[in-house]
């Protein structure tokens, strides 16, 4: 039985030196490496020791660091001083402060002593069935080298920030993970981001004695504005005007989808004013001018887009005048139109009829309905 403790002992300060020899090839001093010792031997978890076992602490910062673990501080508290920029008596003073602050007193270090006991008693508990393993030759020298086997996998942030429907790539918030035979990087899932709000994913390393796991916070946001497209920009607010839903062609939200009934219009004086803001508070606004119809001649009549001069008138609209009767393009004698006599009525042949209420000189006659009738050569 002495002969099992012996090899059980020997088997924990193997394991413990090849600790310090990673810690030692580091570049860590005789003085660092008695921190990192002191931590194990006073129950640190590896962990733990690796928050303060860094070559840019020095001992005396090094040890603030591990009293304040052995004082039952948490990572985040000791976040807030573990700086390379910290001396270790400004380490000191904030340690203190945060330790009053979560009055950790006798009754915390007296709780703390029955959680080492506590463990005092499950090590021996363990120290017992690991000697009665080793008897039994159940317990293999490469199953303890994987209980004791560093596992590190860092995130690059705690919470991450995600558009809406944007893809969600684990591997792009991995900032460092142990790597090596027997371990196993396990990413979360696909998360759906057509969803708006937080959510929580696990990356876990693992090998086939221990896992740990760390928690990465995402927000599903959307930071696009809604569309709305118009079919004018100018129109005239006359009898043609239809209202201004008539006016838009499409609109639409990444979230929301079409919008063409939600989106409201308010018409002005002078313009029609577009807006919509979806539920994250994005806005978009168009307009649309009104106008002035313009003055159209007596003679012309307004069609929505131009004045357009009446039957028997010629011109823009805006200026009209009266159709002339055609001038011939053949050799007769025409020397001045003159208005027809009312009453007047002839008949011939080969005549050419013009418009009804003009005649030319030279002329044969006025057939029945009072048209000219000319005279050829």
């Amino acid at each position: 039985m002495i002969h099992a403790v012996f090899l059980f002992e020997r088997g924990v300060d193997d394991i413990l030196e090849k600790y310090l020899q990673e810690y030692r090839q580091q570049g860590l001093t005789i003085q660092q490496l008695e921190q990192v010792k002191k931590g194990f031997e006073h129950g640190l978890t590896t962990t733990q020791v690796d928050i303060y076992a860094k070559p840019k602490f020095d001992s005396l910062q090094m040890e603030e660091i591990r009293l304040a673990f052995e004082d039952g501080l948490t990572f985040e508290d000791i976040d807030k001083f573990a700086k390379v920029e910290f001396g270790h008596e400004q380490m000191n003073h904030v340690r203190i402060k945060i330790k009053n602050e979560k009055k950790i007193d006798e009754n915390r270090n007296a709780e703390l002593t029955k959680k080492h006991l506590k463990n005092l008693i499950l090590l021996s508990v363990f120290s017992g069935v690991f000697i009665v393993l080793i008897l039994g030759g159940l317990f293999a020298k490469d199953e303890l080298t994987l209980y004791f086997q560093k596992l590190n996998l860092v995130l690059i942030d705690k919470k991450v920030i995600l558009n809406y429907n944007e893809a969600f790539i684990p591997m792009n918030y991995v900032k460092e993970y142990s790597e090596g035979e027997n371990i196993e990087l396990i990413l979360p899932e696909d998360v759906n981001t057509n969803v708006l709000g937080n959510q929580k994913v696990i990356y876990k390393i693992k090998n086939p004695k221990k896992v740990i796991s760390v928690e990465l916070e995402l927000e599903i946001v959307d930071k696009v504005s809604p569309i709305i497209q118009l079919n004018a920009t100018d129109i005239y607010n006359d009898q043609f005007y239809k209202g201004c839903k008539s006016y838009i062609e499409f609109a639409n939200d990444n979230v929301d989808g079409n919008i063409i009934d939600k989106v409201s219009c308010e018409e002005t004086e002078n313009k029609i004013i577009y807006s919509y803001t979806d539920s994250s508070n994005n806005s978009t606004t168009e307009t649309i001018n009104f106008k002035s119809v313009p003055k159209c001649d007596l003679n012309a009549t307004w069609d929505g887009s131009n004045c357009v001069c009446n039957a028997g008138y010629s011109g823009d609209g805006y200026s009209c005048i009266i159709n002339k009767p055609q001038v011939i393009e053949k050799p007769v004698y025409i020397e001045k139109i003159v208005e027809v006599p009312s009453g007047s009525s002839t008949s011939s042949s080969n005549t050419t009829t013009y418009d009804s209420g003009w005649i030319y000189e030279n002329i044969e006659g006025i057939d029945g309905s009072g048209n000219a009738i000319v005279k050829w050569e």
